[in-house]
């Protein structure tokens, strides 16, 4: 809260990978959330949109994008993860 209120244009860049991996880590996802909660600003920046175009063959990220699942994301180590959840 300090930064946004203290800081003009304060905000979060969210630079997600090729295959939109940092969805599937447990603490990319929490501080996603903790910053959402905290009103931070976020703004998502892709590689390239076109794997989500409707027109796209491949679905593979969608399905994978579709089905997350907090508790099946992955932490380095098992005692973030139980912190975490």
């Amino acid at each position: 809260d300090f930064l946004v209120e203290s800081v003009p244009g304060f905000r979060q860049l969210v630079a997600v990978d090729r295959n939109f991996d940092i969805f599937t880590r447990l603490w990319c996802i929490a501080e996603l959330v903790q910053a959402s909660l905290s009103a931070i600003p976020q703004t998502v920046c892709l590689l390239s949109d076109e794997v989500l175009d409707m027109d796209n063959a491949d679905l593979s990220i969608y399905i994978k994008l579709a089905n997350l699942k907090a508790t099946e994301c992955c932490a380095t180590r098992p005692e973030d993860k139980a912190a975490i959840m």
